[in-house]
C-alpha cells in the first residue's frame, strides 16, 4: 500500500508541518545539548551559592523546596522547555524507527530522512544519492513519500502522546 493511499485529512498541511519539523531537527538537537550543558553549569553555580547538597540538575530541583533561589521560576521554565524539546526529538526518533519498519520502502524512507535531516553532519543530496544508490527522480519521490509517512505517524499516532505530556506539564 502506497503512502498516498493512507493519507487522510489535510495532507498538504501535514506534509509541510513534517518538513518544517525535519528542517530544524539537526539545529534543535544541537541546541538541546548546548542548553543542557549550560543549565547543568548553572545548577552547579546555584548549588555552590545556596549550599545545596549535590550540584546536579536533580539535586538543585530537590533542594529548591528547602531554600529560596531568586530566579527559580526562570530555572524551572528552562528545564520544562528542555524537557519538552527533548520529548519532541524523542517522538521524531520514535517515528523514524517506525518508518524503518514500514513494509514498502521503509528502510529507504528511513535512510533518506536520516541522511537528509537528522544525521549529526549535513550531507549534500549527491552524497545521499550515492549512499542510498537511487536515481535523483526516485530520490525526490521517495523523500516526499517518507515525509508524508512521518506526518501520518507523528500527527496521527503520536500526537495524543505529546498532547498528554503537554497537559501533564502545564497543570498546576
Amino acid at each position: 500500500m502506497a503512502v498516498k493511499s493512507i493519507m487522510t485529512g489535510d495532507s498538504t498541511k501535514i506534509f509541510h508541518m513534517s518538513k518544517t519539523l525535519l528542517k530544524y531537527y539537526r539545529k534543535v538537537s544541537w541546541n538541546l545539548l548546548d542548553s543542557a550543558a549550560e543549565l547543568k553549569a548553572r545548577c552547579k553555580e546555584e548549588a555552590a551559592i545556596y549550599g545545596l547538597i549535590g550540584d546536579s540538575i536533580e539535586d538543585v530541583l530537590y533542594g529548591m523546596d528547602s531554600c529560596f533561589i531568586p530566579d527559580m521560576d526562570m530555572l524551572e521554565g528552562r528545564l520544562q522547555s528542555l524537557y519538552l524539546t527533548k520529548t519532541m526529538i524523542g517522538l521524531v526518533n520514535k517515528a523514524m524507527l517506525r518508518i524503518k519498519e514500514y513494509p514498502e520502502h521503509g528502510e529507504l524512507y528511513y535512510s533518506i530522512l536520516y541522511w537528509q535531516f537528522t544525521a549529526p553532519k549535513h550531507m549534500s543530496e549527491t552524497e545521499i544519492l550515492s549512499l542510498v544508490n537511487i536515481e535523483r527522480t526516485t530520490f525526490y519521490k521517495r523523500k516526499k513519500e517518507a515525509i508524508e509517512l512521518l506526518g501520518i505517524i507523528l500527527w496521527g499516532f503520536m500526537q495524543p502522546e505529546f498532547i498528554g505530556l503537554l497537559k501533564e506539564l502545564t497543570k498546576e
